[in-house]
């Protein structure tokens, strides 16, 4: 995924690649999330007791917010934005 990636950043959106690699990129996380609901998460569930299950999960939303933190004003127009155009 992250060859992708930065193929992806390297690759003028006006060019064909850039939707194949975005495409193959979608596929693969895709792919990579559908593996972990299926297999890796339910198998956790089974091993981890509860109370450390939600210690994760708390870790995990900590470390998604301060990754999003630089981004915020980004991804607040861009969620207005989609859903300015879906109301319409």
């Amino acid at each position: 995924m992250r060859r992708l990636i930065g193929e992806l950043r390297l690759t003028p959106p006006s060019e064909v690649r850039h939707e194949e690699v975005m495409l193959e990129l979608m596929r693969k996380v895709i792919h990579h999330v559908a593996d972990e609901e299926t297999t890796l998460l339910p198998e956790a569930e089974r091993m981890v007791d509860i109370g450390r299950l939600r210690e994760l999960g708390t870790e995990m939303t900590r470390q998604r917010m301060a990754l999003m933190a630089p981004q915020s004003g980004k991804i607040a127009v861009n969620t207005a934005i989609g859903f300015s155009s879906s109301a319409q």
